[in-house]
């Protein structure tokens, strides 16, 4: 009897994992439950909410797991152990959907695509958010997604008076208590074994790495600090730390600004910015401490606990779960947080950030480092 309930059988074609198709074939998964989770949000939103696949497995250790997302998150999101299905938002995508019956949908995004598509869901339960039927406008599932929803009709409650993260506020509208789940990313075998190799390579024989992300998003592009701020910095830690080295991370964007503070900073590393998102997620995997902007690569390096200090301008540090291992280092000028696209400001954040506190914080990370690797070595004689 075929094992239709396996989460490898296809019904089609023959399965490449075993030749049985039976509960005996070493490969069989049993699935009793599928669970879909819609969230086309930005790319730094994304890898923030893999913390939630965690809470799912625990909930639904059976289940096949579906992940809606756009295109450039869809590679993010490829050879995750937790998701069976990573799908990008198309007409074909809303097809396939509609041959399952989920137990559960988990619809992240405060937005009308996400919306539109509820409907033509089969689910016994969604979370989230979904369209006020009147006038198309967003509005909450339920009870639990109303905190999250109300902040961001808000300024003043989500500047001023918010104190959660916003992973805290995702696992709240899905109905589940906050505890302290970290985000998950995931590198293959081949993706590691690669990020090994290349940091032996850019660290040679220095003893620390340092990764400068220099860019970020282009929907608040205020969000990293300025080319002349990265410099400054540069050249402050190179002076109170030369045994470590630093190398510049970022895309295809980033790639005339690394070679710009290269030409100012020579000592520095520039990765490759034009091999794509995975190749990305491998440099910041193979670094000891992550610099950046409130972006896509800072929640890269909270997923792989990476020691991470962003800078934040236009927008809210305590939106961000640093988990104990890094800090944010915030604007002091009076108009910020603003979330604004554009600014009129003469005198720009981006320009003025606090470079005392980035070294503060690396030389103290580098000597609690220190001190346990000697105390390390203690117990090892």
């Amino acid at each position: 009897m075929e094992a239709t309930n396996c989460r490898y059988f296809n019904g089609y074609k023959p399965c490449s994992r075993g030749s049985l198709c039976n509960d005996k074939c070493h490969s069989y998964s049993a699935v009793d439950s599928a669970i879909l989770v819609v969230h086309l949000g930005a790319m730094g939103s994304v890898v923030r909410s893999t913390a939630l696949l965690r809470k799912i497995k625990q909930q639904y250790p059976h289940s096949y797991v579906v992940w809606l997302t756009e295109k450039a998150s869809c590679e993010i999101l490829r050879y995750h152990p937790a998701i069976d299905k990573v799908l990008e938002f198309s007409f074909e995508s809303m097809l396939i959907l509609k041959a399952f019956h989920f137990e559960c949908v988990f619809a992240l995004d405060k937005d009308l695509k996400t919306a539109g598509l509820l409907p033509f869901l089969n689910a016994k339960q969604m979370k989230g958010f979904k369209a006020d039927g009147t006038n198309g406008s967003i509005a909450p599932m339920d009870t639990d997604a109303n905190e999250l929803w109300r902040l961001g009709l808000s300024n003043q409650k989500k500047f001023f008076e918010n104190t959660k993260s916003e992973i805290q506020l995702l696992f709240e509208t899905c109905g589940w208590e906050f505890q302290r789940e970290r985000y998950w990313l995931y590198l293959t075998d081949v993706e590691k074994t690669e990020s090994a190799r290349r940091r032996q390579q850019w660290l040679g024989s220095r003893r620390l790495l340092i990764g400068i992300n220099t860019g970020c998003g282009n929907v608040i592009a205020y969000k990293k600090m300025s080319t002349a701020s990265q410099i400054q910095l540069i050249q402050k830690i190179q002076k109170v730390l030369p045994d470590a080295q630093i190398v510049l991370l970022g895309g295809r964007d980033e790639t005339v600004t690394n070679q710009q503070i290269q030409q100012c900073c020579p000592f520095v590393v520039v990765s490759d910015t034009q091999k794509g998102l995975r190749d990305g997620l491998q440099s910041i995997a193979a670094v000891d401490i992550l610099i950046s902007g409130d972006s896509f690569a800072m929640h890269v390096g909270i997923a792989f606990q990476k020691y991470t200090l962003a800078w934040f301008g236009p927008t809210c540090a305590h939106e961000v779960d640093f988990y104990e291992n890094g800090a944010a280092i915030k604007s002091d000028f009076t108009c910020s947080p603003c979330w604004k696209r554009d600014c009129s400001q003469q005198r720009m954040c981006y320009d003025h950030p606090d470079i005392d506190q980035f070294v503060t914080h690396i030389l103290k990370w580098n000597e609690n480092e220190m001190a346990c690797k000697l105390k390390s070595q203690d117990a090892s004689l």
